[in-house]
């Protein structure tokens, strides 16, 4: 997102106060104001006719499947496997539609973390990796480091899901990520664990937490989130925060090897890489891509609500293909961070279609975080803030007093925690909003303040509304 006009931020600054001079040239009627609630979480609506919830057992696993509208398509997370998503596609024609690898517990939907300071083993235990003062293991995924992994370990172990629920159209998963290297505390480079069964299985320090839902007929929104319950901080590095791992033609599934950004354009994995692998890291530049079959007639596709640029594809031949953004984020110490990215199903035409329609239509989304529901005021001013962000960037604020339109501020403020949060959004170093409620001409009693944010494509949100109590404020002695 560019940088705001100044002309442009100048102009919203004027309205504002000749809109809030209006507001207090005439005092609303004294009525009684009911409470607002929350926003609705959904930036888009569900789609009609989705959401029927099963459980089924697959191949000796437990599988939670979320049923598209009419049951034309379906996903599937496993419980075995930290509820990674192991199913995406039409429901009639499984396995052989079905877009995800799920191979093993590294090869499906799925998130994954990692600590600079702890990436490898031998240097992770002191925390010395990037300082270069203790020896590293061999560059390999035998020997990662501080590494929580959404579907298991290497050892083939699945993380365990400690809670599951289905309602109003979403499916959610609550996982106990599994270490992918349970040796990777060791200061040398042992690799046991996994022929030892009481040392096979170490969960991490933080908790992962998925929510599915179909939001068109080929399109489902994945919200993530991670939570480190631990008291200190992760450092910045990029995350996988998914990655999705594609079928590779194994057991009667499509041969997806072909990744397209969102140009269009082929990109070729052809970079040698450890284990084995090929690497190549490119620029996406609307935020998307795909992997689909030689005819680009049958694949999936993963937008980055975030609009990321930088991506990075990775393939063997004969094990897998995947592809995630470069997604740079940390933990702070008891901290979370939170995401939201689309997987679509189709052809390459298909996908681009369900992507421009995607970029177009998300909303903004935010809080309003003062005044306080229920909080009495007796000063001459109000206190209105808040934050907002959006895919493309939000263009203004504006705020309802009791139903009408008052004043429009522009997001302009410093809000490092909400870049910590929502991490990767262009407009996440400024997205704060505040401003004014001139009391004079105000009746004492209770209003409503409601934000409404508006992002560059004419797409509005309510982010947020309070309630407040103005109090005409008394002489001393009185």
């Amino acid at each position: 997102m560019s940088p705001a006009n100044p002309l442009h931020a100048a102009r919203i600054v004027a309205l504002s106060i000749l809109l809030a001079a209006g507001a207090a040239g005439a005092a609303p009627a004294c009525t009684d104001v009911p409470p607002q609630g929350a926003p609705d979480r959904h930036l888009l609506p569900t789609a009609p006719g989705s959401g029927r919830y099963t459980v089924s057992r697959e191949a000796g696993f437990t599988d939670d499947t979320l049923w598209g509208p009419g049951g034309r398509v379906k996903i599937s997370a496993r419980r075995e496997w930290g509820g990674a998503i192991v199913f995406f596609g039409l429901a009639a024609g499984a396995p052989a539609t079905n877009v995800i690898d799920a191979g093993d517990t590294g090869r499906e939907v799925q998130m994954a973390l990692y600590d600079p300071d702890r990436v490898r083993q031998g240097c992770a235990h002191d925390a010395s990796c990037r300082t270069g003062s203790a020896a590293r293991c061999p560059d390999s995924i035998s020997f990662l480091g501080w590494n929580p992994v959404q579907g298991g370990n290497k050892c083939n172990v699945g993380s365990r899901v400690t809670a599951v629920q289905a309602a109003d159209g979403a499916l959610e998963v609550e996982v106990a990520p599994l270490h992918w290297n349970p040796d990777w505390r060791e200061a040398t480079c042992a690799s046991s664990a996994c022929a030892r069964a009481d040392a096979r299985a170490l969960e991490a320090d933080v908790r992962f937490r998925e929510r599915l839902r179909f939001v068109g007929d080929l399109v489902v929104e994945l919200e993530l989130e991670a939570v480190n319950l631990a008291d200190e901080a992760r450092a910045a590095t990029a995350q996988e925060f998914p990655t999705l791992y594609v079928a590779n033609g194994a057991g009667g599934a499509p041969n997806l090897h072909v990744l397209l950004d969102s140009e269009g354009r082929r990109v070729p994995i052809d970079r040698p890489a450890n284990d084995g692998f090929f690497a190549r890291r490119f620029d996406s530049p609307r935020g998307w891509v795909a992997y689909q079959n030689a005819a680009l007639d049958y694949g999936v596709g993963l937008l980055a609500e975030n609009r990321l640029r930088q991506w990075q594809g990775w393939q063997k031949p004969g094990v897998f293909n995947n592809v995630r953004a470069v997604f740079r984020f940390g933990l702070a110490p008891r901290g979370v961070v939170r995401a939201r990215s689309y997987l679509m199903l189709g052809s390459a035409a298909t996908i681009a279609k369900l992507a421009e329609r995607l970029e177009r239509s998300l909303p903004p989304f935010g809080a309003l975080e003062r005044p306080a529901p229920d909080e009495v005021v007796s000063g001459p001013e109000i206190p209105v803030a808040g934050w907002a962000l959006d895919n493309v960037g939000v263009s203004r604020v504006e705020l309802l007093l009791d139903g009408k339109r008052f004043a429009v501020l522009a997001p302009d403020r410093a809000r490092s925690d909400v870049c910590r949060e929502w991490p990767g959004y262009a407009g996440c170093e400024r997205p704060g909003f505040a401003g004014t409620i001139p009391a004079a001409g105000l009746t004492p009693c209770a209003h409503l303040v409601e934000a409404v944010a508006v992002d560059t494509d004419g797409n509005r949100r309510a982010i947020g509304s309070a309630r407040f109590r103005l109090e005409t404020r008394r002489a001393p002695g009185q």
